[in-house]
């Protein structure tokens, strides 16, 4: 599951909105609310790009993307 939280605090930090991101992703800004909210799953390929879109670093991709429990 997704850092929901942690994750919108980044991309929030990094200066991005929602629909540029997904923009930049290739997805619909709807979808990329979707995946961050834990409604449908990232593809390696959507969370590496965003990833690099918002400057994370290996350790937060980690902890971001691979939790297994998550408290919202």
């Amino acid at each position: 599951m997704v850092d929901t939280e942690r994750l919108k605090r980044l991309i929030k930090l990094a200066g991005w909105k929602v629909e540029c991101l997904a923009k930049d992703i290739g997805i619909s800004k709807n979808s990329l609310s979707g995946k961050i909210n834990n409604k449908t799953k990232f593809t390696v390929d959507e969370m590496f790009r965003l990833a690099d879109l918002i400057c994370l670093p290996e350790k937060d991709v980690r902890e971001i993307f691979y939790r297994k429990e998550v408290v919202n």
